[in-house]
């Protein structure tokens, strides 16, 4: 299903209501708004958000500067197994919290732009 951001009212209620992204798979502004295209790209970027680039970039990074720290070492980086493991959680768990906040606050940043081109129109 297809959300339709009309007018202020709807674009309010994309912002208030968590449960929209339950029920709306895209967010599409109406054809006579300003920018629709530009602002429908934005809004469905970062509305679905969910961290996971960011996540995978920071295990294989972190997967990288492992195995370097393994061969620069001559293996003596980690003295068990589950250390590298539980590192590679930690990178896996603060790059998708990071690619969330990001999304958020670009999310916020695109809603003000909308908001205040809607209310000038």
């Amino acid at each position: 299903m297809i959300y339709i951001v009309k007018d202020l009212a709807s674009l309010e209620e994309l912002k208030s209501n968590p449960n929209l992204k339950q029920v709306y798979r895209k967010i599409q502004l109406d054809e006579n708004l300003p920018l629709s295209t530009r602002y429908s790209k934005q809004l469905n970027k970062y509305y679905y958000a969910c961290g996971c680039q960011e996540g995978s970039m920071a295990v294989f990074a972190c997967m990288v500067g492992m195995a370097t720290a393994y061969f620069v070492t001559d293996g003596q980086f980690f003295d068990t197994w589950w250390k590298g493991i539980a590192v590679l959680v930690i990178a896996a768990l603060l790059g998708k919290t990071a690619g969330i906040v990001y999304a958020k606050l670009k999310l916020n940043e695109t809603l003000r732009a909308l908001k205040k081109a809607l209310a000038t129109t």
